[in-house]
């Protein structure tokens, strides 16, 4: 009996795993030389701005995604048929989403109890954090289609093409808030390689209005 077909599946996992990791490991790496960086250059102040803004930021990912981007890996892997489907209802969600926090972010611009530039550095990460959530989406096809390589290559590229500029306008002495800037560009470029990345399995497109059941069942 021929093995081949095992072999390749246990071939592809290795792939997925090697890519996974690794990608994670480095984008890890990259972040802490960000960090050292920061402490060395701007001392805790500069620091402790830029870890606060990061923790507000994250919020406006789960605020945007609402669960879809998960939903959409486990429902495409179980049915690849509608995976075409389930991306366009998905976007249409995070784009009324998109609409909805963008309003809730102005208004926290005038009520949050930091310093001018932290607030400022606040609302260019969640900016870049509700960008990037759209690149999540586009992972998720790769992920539903079992190309875990893909999606770490898309993270990967993303997390060097924000860390490398943001140590670049570091070292020709721009403020902490160019950091910002550096995470917005580089969301830009996640959403596009991702996109690329995803067109390989289905094209991509929305669906207006947006099918709110999907939510309820992406919650947990």
């Amino acid at each position: 009996m021929s093995q081949g077909p095992i072999r390749n599946s246990f071939q592809r996992v290795l792939i997925n795993v090697a890519f996974i990791t690794g990608s994670n490991v480095i984008s890890r790496v990259l972040n802490l030389a960000l960090y050292a960086a920061l402490g060395r250059m701007f001392g805790p102040e500069g620091l402790g701005g830029y870890a606060t803004a990061v923790a507000f930021s994250t919020y406006f990912i789960f605020a945007v995604d609402f669960g879809v981007s998960p939903r959409l890996v486990r429902e495409g892997a179980i049915a690849p048929e509608e995976l075409e489907e389930e991306f366009a209802q998905a976007f249409g969600i995070k784009l009324a989403m998109t609409g909805l926090t963008l309003v809730g972010l102005a208004g926290l611009y005038f009520v949050l109890p930091f310093e001018s530039w932290v607030v400022e550095l606040c609302v260019l990460l969640a900016l870049a954090s509700i960008v990037r959530s759209f690149a999540y989406l586009s992972e998720s096809v790769c992920r539903a289609r079992e190309r875990l390589d893909l999606a770490g290559a898309s993270g990967l590229a993303n997390t060097s093409l924000f860390v490398g500029s943001s140590l670049l306008f570091l070292y020709f002495d721009f403020p902490v808030v160019a950091i910002g800037w550096a995470s917005l560009g580089s969301a830009f470029l996640h959403v596009g390689i991702s996109s690329l990345f995803a067109q390989k399995f289905i094209p991509l497109g929305v669906r207006i209005p947006p099918k709110w059941s999907i939510v309820r069942a992406a919650l947990p």
